[in-house]
């Protein structure tokens, strides 16, 4: 019962740092790259359609278009720009609950590594709370590929370590899928491998 109750303490923790951290990211606004991505979005849905939309990320118009495939961060930022569209405290808020969801991974990740609520706690309170990772969370552009390689690698790296407690095949699967999404979500995720 007291592994629960830290664990559970643990996680409240997290998620109030969390909601500390980022208070007023519903402030957040649209620069450049943002009105570029709705305007490609509107572009493809007014010629394309919806399916013809999300077919258009395998369809290079260029060369240099071919270097940075993305698809899975292509049909997100599509399907992310279409439903919310210029709300922007709406951006705000799916930023904070996927950045919430990885703090929550870390802190899981990191116990299974070390058996200790408290360097697995403070360990994701350190990532939330970190410069660095700011701009992945309140910059709209970046939002989504930035968000979700980090979501997806420490989604493969918690099913590798319960592959690794369970000896469970579908878990490495799991893993593997997961890794692989996160390189098609940014480029960064072969850092992963």
């Amino acid at each position: 019962m007291h592994k629960y109750r830290l664990a559970l303490t643990s996680s409240i923790l997290i998620i109030l740092v969390s909601l500390i951290s980022f208070w007023k990211i519903n402030q957040i606004f649209f620069q450049q790259d943002e009105w570029l991505g709705l305007g490609g979005a509107i572009y493809r849905q007014e010629t394309f359609g919806t399916l013809g939309s999300i077919a258009q990320v395998f369809n290079f118009q260029n060369k240099n278009e071919s270097t940075r495939f993305l698809p899975f961060t292509s049909i997100a930022n599509y399907l992310v720009y279409t439903n919310l569209g210029l709300n922007t405290a709406a951006y705000g808020l799916l930023a904070l609950a996927v950045a919430t969801i990885c703090a929550l991974l870390i802190n899981s990740i990191v116990y299974k590594l070390t058996n200790s609520h408290l360097i697995s706690t403070m360990t994701s309170v350190l990532w939330v709370t970190n410069n660095l990772a700011y701009q992945a969370f309140t910059w709209i552009a970046t939002m989504m590929p930035s968000l979700l390689a980090v979501l997806f690698f420490l989604l493969g790296l918690h099913f590798l370590l319960v592959y690794k407690e369970k000896k469970k095949n579908r878990f490495y699967v799991m893993s593997t899928i997961f890794v692989v999404l996160s390189l098609f979500s940014k480029e960064s995720g072969v850092f992963y491998l």
